[in-house]
């Protein structure tokens, strides 16, 4: 690709790139960054390709007019950069700063992400310094807008406000709101026409981001029997603070919160109350339990007594679902899968322990450490830096390429893959699998083949690579919109079922892929989390033999791929108490399901 800035043009590789998403693409240049709009496809509906248009128009009227002297840690613009094939100098991106090493800070609301990693105290003091970067654009006559936990970045423990061209500012509106975090006074409104958002809008999307940080669920997630969307429950204000709601497994009870805090929630999510103060983040005071519970009262309102690891099973029946607890901790599962039998990495105590008992670590987590299990041994990646632990010893030490903080590797009973240069490649035997986009390529792998992708620009490329074969098979994926935000994949000997989570122009898409280990597409599925229960999660799936299975609200659901499409076949309510969207599922022996959160590991069976 090629640029005009500051007067020469510039040639943009892919291998250059950091970072892509919905509206433009990110690569480094000359120590700093440049960000470079889409162009707008020109198959779009008229409707559409209208409406881009006009948000695109006002972009660059933005840039030209962005206000000077912004707070240190707003990625803003510095120079434009243009097409220099264009005749009318056409304004197609800009430089800012670059920022490496850095993850986004909706991965605090996921608890597998963030517990025994960073503590309450810590993250509040990080929201602390993002409130007084927003006071500061308030101030400036600055307002966010799309403020959602895809642009905020987070660098150590400070935090980055990025896509600084959406802001809205003097007579320029922000064209547009992720649907989770926008003031539901805001739903349904035109917010191209005008500038329509406020300082109480921006606070209403920080107190969702903070809400989700510290328990790990949105505040209108859970299940309601009569608001069955998240929009829908915002709109009457019925918070996961309800009697009535059901809290997802993962999530964390309201009641581990002082008073002031919860009284400020409550106000924001209970009652629409756009008029109060939040409290001071950083005068908290944090407990650790015996139990595993962080909490800010005075004795622990979570308490319980944890068996431990590994527990003695015990069996219970609910109709026709027989239920054996299978591990149980206060501390944190890390990682499981199904390798000949159920392997686990469990963190308790200060220190990480196969499921043998072997210990794996006796450290501190760091921030994007990584484990995979690979038969007896136990890979620990942190930065681009490898580790393998076998017997309680490190046996080798290998570097892999990494995507921001996030090492990339993926390992069977059989073998570790990891990246090196634009490589993918084999670690036992040292085969080089075939190429791909360093920095950009995500990977998976089952006991008999794995799936990668990277995306470049609009184009979303994926591949199979089978164990002890050289070379990659091609697999072509629809064009996909947005910025991605989530994927996963599971295997079984012959089948892959790859999940993707994007976000497009605000709101959460999903999609579902049934591919054969030759690559051939055999079911698919998109839509809504919200609207299509098969897809509420980019998790919660189970594979074999080509059966799907996955987590509904109703229970653990089977899933018909005639016709090429995903259909529900079956729902063994039974499951229901047991399952929710944030669990992973595991395939066990004769047709049981291991069911994997990060306090325990149980195994479903079904008469």
């Amino acid at each position: 690709m090629k640029i005009l800035i500051d007067g020469k043009i510039v040639n943009l590789n892919d291998s250059d790139q950091i970072g892509v998403g919905g509206e433009a693409r990110v690569f480094r240049y000359e120590g700093g960054a440049v960000k470079v709009y889409h162009p707008i496809p020109t198959d779009l509906p008229r409707q559409e390709r209208t409406e881009r248009r006009t948000i695109r128009k006002l972009q660059v009227q933005k840039l030209k007019a962005f206000p000077d002297f912004l707070p240190d840690h707003v990625l803003s613009p510095k120079q434009l950069v243009y097409d220099p094939a264009g005749k009318d100098r056409e304004v197609i991106g800009y430089s800012m700063r670059l920022l490496e090493g850095v993850y986004e800070i909706g991965r605090f609301s996921s608890r597998a992400f963030r517990e025994g990693v960073v503590t309450n105290g810590p993250m509040m003091s990080l929201f602390d310094q993002m409130r007084n970067i927003v006071d500061e654009l308030h101030m400036r006559g600055i307002i966010i807008g799309d403020f959602n936990d895809g642009n905020v970045l987070v660098k150590g423990l400070d935090p980055w406000l990025i896509d600084a061209d959406s802001m809205q500012f003097g007579p320029y509106p922000c064209p547009v709101g992720h649907e989770r975090f926008l003031d539901p006074r805001f739903y349904g409104v035109d917010l191209l026409s005008a500038p329509r958002f406020d300082r109480e809008s921006d606070a209403y999307a920080f107190a969702v981001l903070l809400f989700s940080s510290l328990l790990y669920v949105h505040p209108y997630g859970g299940v309601h029997r009569d608001h069955p969307t998240l929009l829908r429950r915002a709109e009457a204000c019925v918070s996961v603070m309800a009697p009535e709601v059901k809290l997802p497994r993962s999530a964390v009870h309201w009641s581990i919160l002082p008073d002031d805090l919860l009284h400020w929630f409550s106000g924001i999510f209970d009652r629409a109350d756009r008029s109060l103060t939040p409290p001071s983040l950083c005068g908290i005071s944090w407990s650790k339990c015996s139990c595993g519970a962080e909490h800010a009262r005075t004795q622990c309102p979570v308490c319980h007594i944890s068996q431990p690891v590994p527990a003695v099973p015990q069996t219970v029946r609910v109709g026709r679902c027989r239920v054996t607890r299978i591990v149980v901790t206060r501390g944190k599962i890390l990682e499981a899968c199904i390798q000949g039998s159920l392997r686990y990495l469990v963190l308790e105590d200060g220190r990480v322990r196969r499921e043998s008992g072997q210990k794996v670590l006796e450290d501190e987590l760091g921030m994007g450490t990584r484990f995979a299990i690979q038969g007896m041994s136990t890979w620990i990646a942190s930065g681009q830096q490898m580790v393998r632990i076998e017997q309680e010893r490190v046996r080798e030490r290998v570097s892999t390429g990494r995507i921001g903080l996030e090492p990339v590797l993926a390992a069977c009973s059989q073998t570790c893959y990891r990246t090196q240069d634009d490589w993918l490649v084999d670690h036992d035997s040292g085969r080089m699998h075939g190429r791909i986009l360093q920095g950009q390529t995500r990977l998976f792998t089952g006991e008999s083949f794995g799936l990668g992708y990277y995306r470049a620009g609009l184009v979303t490329q994926g591949f199979i690579f089978r164990h002890g074969k050289p070379g990659l098979t091609t697999i072509t994926f629809p064009r996909l919109k947005g910025r991605f935000v989530d994927s996963s994949c599971i295997f079984d000997d012959h089948h892959a079922l790859f999940s993707l989570s994007s976000q497009v122009r605000g709101q959460l898409v999903h999609h579902m892929w049934l591919i054969r280990s030759d690559g051939t597409f055999l079911a698919s599925i998109t839509g809504s989390p919200d609207n299509v229960p098969m897809l509420a999660s980019i998790r919660g799936k189970a594979l074999a033999g080509g059966h799907v299975l996955v987590v509904t609200d109703r229970g653990l659901t089977r899933l018909s791929t005639a016709g090429g499409t995903f259909t529900e076949a079956a729902v063994f309510a039974d499951t229901q108490p047991y399952v929710d969207h944030d669990v992973s599922l595991l395939p066990g022996p004769g047709g049981t399901v291991y069911v994997v959160t990060t306090k325990e590991i149980i195994q479903l069976s079904l008469d």
